[in-house]
């Protein structure tokens, strides 16, 4: 069975690690979605995906947010099942993400959050100078986080 792990991925954690070993222990083959660029977002899409790539070993695909006049703007998840072939399961942690699969009858799997970890938690705690992010991450993503543009910049 060939699955699809879908994220944003900003940064890539330890909760994204353990999800993605329980994934591969479900699936033959594990396929990478990252979700395309935000303001918003602490590392630039090269770097999120350098982040999977090395934490993985999958080249993730990117997966691009659909304007209004996109045909396929209401129903994201069919516009995936076209860029990404022979998909027979999601894995998500997101709702949204979720709901456009179950509409197109492909199964997901549920990821919970591992110990509490969020991208959005290690944001923050970068944002706030709070060191204690680095326990939350695989060192290959402390040291991508280090080195990265946006590291140390007001947001």
């Amino acid at each position: 069975m060939k699955g699809l792990y879908i994220g944003r991925f900003d940064p890539f954690h330890l909760g994204h690690l353990k999800a993605h070993d329980l994934f591969c222990k479900l699936v033959d083959e594990v396929k990478i979605g990252i979700g395309a660029q935000k303001e918003t977002d602490l590392l630039s899409l090269e770097e999120r995906v350098k982040g999977v790539c090395e934490n993985t070993g999958v080249q993730p695909i990117e997966l691009e947010d659909l304007d209004s006049n996109h045909p396929f703007y209401w129903d994201w998840g069919k516009y995936v099942l076209r860029k990404v072939e022979d998909v027979e399961i999601i894995a998500t942690g997101n709702n949204y993400v979720k709901e456009d699969f179950i509409k197109n009858s492909i199964p997901v799997l549920w990821l919970p959050r591992y110990d509490n970890i969020s991208g959005t938690i290690i944001r923050s705690k970068i944002n706030d100078g709070d060191d204690s992010w680095k326990l939350l991450v695989p060192e290959k993503t402390k040291l991508l986080v280090l080195t990265s543009i946006n590291y140390g910049r007001p947001k």
